[in-house]
């Protein structure tokens, strides 16, 4: 009867470890695949914010360009302006 009774024990023992085994290694997969899912996802987005803020800087140092070439161009018509007039007054 201890013989048997051992020999239930172990054969329960045993299921519950074959249970108990893939349940964890599930469990472990999925921790494992949510951990690389994330990691994939804030490399993404850090992927994503660094374009759009290099984007952002192309855009504002264009416009920074355009902005100066705009100023460089009026301040040198009005030169031109402001010298070729009292040229036109004195042959007039």
């Amino acid at each position: 009867m201890k013989t048997a009774r051992l020999s239930e024990m172990k054969t329960a023992r045993l299921s519950e470890m074959k249970t108990a085994r893939p349940s964890e290694m599930k469990t472990a997969r999925l921790s494992e695949m949510k951990t690389a899912r994330l990691s994939e996802m804030k490399t993404a987005r850090l992927s994503e914010m660094k374009t759009a803020r290099l984007t952002e800087m192309k855009t504002a140092r264009l416009t920074e360009m355009k902005t100066a070439r705009l100023s460089e161009m009026k301040t040198a018509r009005l030169t031109e302006m402001k010298t070729a007039r009292p040229t036109e007054m004195k042959t007039a």
